[in-house]
């Protein structure tokens, strides 16, 4: 990722946080924009970093310019992937001596759970900064007109008392967007809930942990704090995938009658590649008959269950290439 359109006179602000949280919204409210590029849709609308650079947004005598980032769940990127387009830049900017003054961290109020790929993006983020650069991260809430605003402010606590618990010891600021101009300015040029100045009231640039130990130790990206969450659930995948394939060749040459005789095929299956099947299919009172050796399958899911004699319940979670042959 090339910094070219940046200038070291330039106040640096980064916007992160999971797709569909608001970034590009936010960004074209700060600097009063048309609202293009906004995504609104389930795919995510941010597919690499972005520098906006308004003609007429200054502090002081420095432009500001924001970045904006894909989420680490990307729906077309792999997270490694992300993470390695985001150290990327912020190496060739510490190279090109590019200060970053702030980082935006922005999450929906409106999500009633914490899922475990935000509890990840989380960690990764909080890895990514390091303690010494946390008390520059703005953690910035969105969607607040989707919530009863009883119901906000009791996720708001919730937030700071666990999930953002160790941000909030470390010094980190909290604000709340609002879906508009104003609200973006005050977030970017105001004061934050606690009373203290927000995105540009620090002399000193931002010191990113995963720039120091890239640039500094020579760690690779898997190694760092940041990247290691994400190589573990790599891996977690990889072995649940394996798994899941072992168990399935099991299960194709276990199902079906003892001794079946005359079979007459009713269908015939075929699943394209490499494509997922996001909902878990019920396989039941079938008889399979396949190759198994002809089979190659990706599964993160198999339940199966006797539900009468010479009757096998199968719920598989699967991405798979194979030709199956069913018995109806």
């Amino acid at each position: 990722m090339s910094t070219a359109k940046l200038n070291p006179n330039d106040k640096v602000i980064i916007v992160m946080g999971p797709t569909g949280a608001g970034k590009s919204t936010f960004i074209n409210h700060a600097i009063k924009g048309s609202g293009d590029g906004i995504g609104h849709g389930l795919r995510s609308q941010t597919r690499a970093i972005r520098v906006i650079r308004p003609p007429d947004l200054t502090s002081g005598d420095r432009p500001i310019v924001f970045v904006d980032t894909p989420g680490l769940d990307d729906t077309d990127t792999p997270s490694i992937e992300v993470l390695g387009m985001i150290s990327e830049f912020l190496i060739q900017a510490n190279k090109d001596k590019i200060p970053v003054e702030k980082i935006l961290y922005l999450h929906r109020i409106s999500d009633n759970r914490m899922a475990g790929s935000i509890l990840r993006e989380l960690r990764v983020f909080k890895g990514m900064c390091g303690d010494t650069a946390i008390p520059s991260v703005v953690l910035v809430t969105t969607m607040w007109s989707l919530v009863n605003k009883v119901v906000g402010e009791s996720r708001l606590s919730e937030l700071k008392e666990t999930f953002w618990k160790e941000f909030r010891d470390a010094g980190c600021k909290f604000e709340r967007f609002e879906d508009s101009e104003a609200s973006a300015r005050q977030i970017v040029f105001g004061s934050t809930e606690n009373g203290e100045g927000t995105v540009l009231d620090k002399k000193e640039p931002m010191k990113l942990l995963i720039v120091s130990e890239i640039v500094e130790k020579g760690s690779k990206l898997t190694d760092t704090v940041a990247g290691t969450p994400l190589e573990q659930h790599l891996q977690t995948m990889v072995h649940d995938e394996r798994e899941g394939n072992r168990r399935l060749k099991q299960a194709l040459k276990g199902v079906g009658n003892p001794a079946p005789k005359k079979i007459a095929v009713k269908s015939e299956i075929q699943v394209n590649v490499n494509k997922e099947i996001p909902d878990a299919h019920t396989l039941s009172k079938q008889s399979i008959i396949s190759q198994p050796e002809n089979v190659t399958a990706k599964v993160s899911h198999v339940k199966k269950t006797l539900i009468g004699q010479n009757q096998i319940e199968f719920e598989i979670r699967l991405e798979i290439d194979f030709k199956m042959v069913i018995n109806v």
